[in-house]
Formats: structure tokens, sequence, C-alpha cells
């Protein structure tokens, strides 16, 4: 789970880089817009960059994959690359959202005891997906052999 940060800045200037009118850059100029609107209550200015139309852009600011999001204020600049599809994870990467991951449900700081169950728990789901996984390709070979 995530939090907001306490304050929102009275201006959060970002930049978005697409290339083109495309369906990819319609969906994350849609899904930035929606966070702006929902979750940053309009305190975002967006300029979206065209880079087919400034190609000279993507040198100037290394931009080197697309679409990519750049929070320019307030300071540390941040980057994202990305279609912007997950909310959660544009607010932490912009630092405009706390991720809580690194705090117990007590909300105090994790200890190495409890990191390290936590990723016993991950190697025990990641065993237990794959084993899924082969036994749905069995099926599937079965089904279609």
């Amino acid at each position: 789970m995530a939090t907001l940060n306490s304050e929102l800045p009275k201006t959060i200037v970002l930049k978005l880089y697409i290339a083109g009118d495309t369906l990819k850059s319609r969906i994350t100029i849609a899904n930035l817009k929606d966070i702006c609107q929902n979750d940053l209550k309009s305190h975002c200015q967006i300029e979206v960059i065209d880079l087919t139309k400034h190609p000279e852009m993507a040198v100037n600011y290394n931009i080197s994959a697309l679409p990519t999001l750049t929070k320019e204020l307030p300071l540390p600049v941040r980057t994202l690359i990305g279609d912007l599809a997950s909310k959660e994870r544009v607010l932490i990467a912009l630092n405009i959202m706390k991720a809580d991951e690194g705090t117990n449900s007590a909300g105090q700081a994790k200890d190495h005891h409890e990191h390290k169950v936590d990723y016993e728990k991950l190697l025990e789901e990641n065993a237990r997906l794959k084993s899924e996984n082969a036994s749905l390709r069995k099926m599937l070979r079965k089904n279609n052999g």
C-alpha cells in the first residue's frame, strides 16, 4: 500500500515525450490527464512533446524510450517510461506518493528478518505459479494434440 505525500506542491511540471499520434500515445496522454485531474487535484502543468515532429529533443533531453514522462518541478527531476497505466507506480516514481513496502503493519521499518520472510513468501508464490503454468501448458498440449 502507498500513501500520498502530505502536501502536494502548487504546481507539478510534467513533460510527456511521445512518438506521433498513435493509440499508445493517446492512451498514455489519457492516463496522465486522469492522474492529474483525479489524484493530483489538477496541480499539473503538462507539456506533450511529439518526437516525430521534434527529433532533436530526444538527443537534447536524453530520451531513449517512449513514451517517457519527466517531472521537471518540483525538483528533483524524475523520469518514468511506459504508458502510465498504474497510477500508484506513476505517483511513487514521481515522488508524489510514498511507497510503504519498507514498513510493517505497525508502520515501523521492517527489520532484516521481516524482509527475509517477505522474500521467502515471494519465492513460494513464484514456485506455485511456475507449477501452475507447467500444469496449464501440459493441459493445453493434451487438448491440442
